[in-house]
């Protein structure tokens, strides 16, 4: 049954954003940049701790919430809250990144410094915890023996963990090639979509499809170091990590793409409205042009690809 929407949103003179987070893709960092847009009341960040799908009255709270953010997979959303408003936007991240930081900052849930926060956390979570800790990242055969018997839960962890975002629940079964079309189809829906390696172009794209000005330097919060001998230079621990997160790699390169292709659809319009040099291209100068609203049409995708744009541009991230 569809959620009927209060009237202050229906009626609203700036966006509403929802923000599919995934698992160590810089969402504290655009949580708290979002944020900062909005009232703190109209503002609902991991609302998966709190939402209960069968609560009418909490989800009609939910649905006058200006920013929605949350570990909730994008379908289950779509099809809980339809007709909701929001501009739809997600940060995707290098798969090995990704699941190494994941695996880490898991692990780091026993030590004694987090021992509030692995209180917190539900059962499940914290058995996983333990059992990571028991693990010597430093041994491929161990990581490898820890994937290949995986339970349902650590399954929804760590096996290609950010394309089930974009799935249904499938808590106890591994991803199989049959779902990668379903889930770059759904990835395709959202209106605006990042990837954490071009974070500065990402907050490009974003601020011109929400109308906000673009950040001096936009800054990257709670990051996640390897630790415990995890090194991702390692071939054979590439080998393991590369089993649980191939068909990541195919999502995060569709992201990767289309971010580049919106942004630099971005570059092409200043470039053309504006007449001006070669350098107006550099970064910092298309962040002021967006924040100047200089670009005020809505992107379109197809028109024009990364490839055939980056002859010269100024891509630099700084991060």
């Amino acid at each position: 049954m569809p959620i009927s929407l209060p009237d202050r949103l229906n009626s609203m003179g700036d966006k509403a954003i929802y923000f599919v987070h995934l698992p160590k893709t810089s969402g504290t960092s655009l949580n708290e940049f979002i944020s900062s847009h909005y009232q703190a009341e109209d503002c609902e960040i991991h609302f998966e701790n709190s939402i209960r799908w069968g609560d009418a009255a909490a989800l009609k709270s939910l649905a006058g919430k200006k920013f929605l953010s949350g570990h909730v997979r994008y379908p289950v959303f779509r099809n809980r809250m339809p007709g909701m408003p929001h501009v739809k936007f997600t940060m995707l991240r290098d798969p090995v990144g990704q699941i190494a930081s994941h695996l880490v900052w898991v692990r780091d849930l026993c030590d004694a410094k987090r021992k509030a926060e692995f209180d917190r956390h539900p059962e499940y979570i914290q058995r996983i915890a333990i059992r990571l800790a028991d693990i010597d990242f430093r041994r491929p055969a161990e990581l490898g023996d820890f994937f290949a018997n995986m339970s349902k839960h650590e399954r929804g962890l760590f096996d290609n963990c950010q394309t089930r975002y974009f799935l249904p629940n499938l808590p106890s079964e591994r991803i199989l090639d049959k779902y990668l079309a379903q889930a770059l189809r759904n990835l395709d829906q959202l209106d605006v979509v990042g990837v954490t390696d071009r974070y500065a172009q990402t907050i490009v794209v974003l601020c011109q499809q929400m109308g906000w000005a673009v950040p001096n330097r936009p800054v990257k919060l709670n990051v996640t170091r390897s630790r415990h001998g995890l090194d991702r230079t390692d071939p054979d621990i590439l080998d393991v990590l590369s089993e649980v997160t191939r068909f990541d790699q195919a999502l995060y390169e569709q992201a990767r793409y289309r971010l580049m292709d919106d942004f630099y659809r971005i570059v092409q319009k200043i470039d053309l409205d504006s007449g001006t040099p070669e350098a107006l291209l550099h970064l910092d100068v298309i962040g002021e042009q967006v924040s100047a609203g200089a670009v005020v049409r809505p992107m379109q995708r197809g028109a024009m690809s990364p490839a055939g744009a980056s002859r010269s541009h100024d891509t630099r991230t700084r991060e």
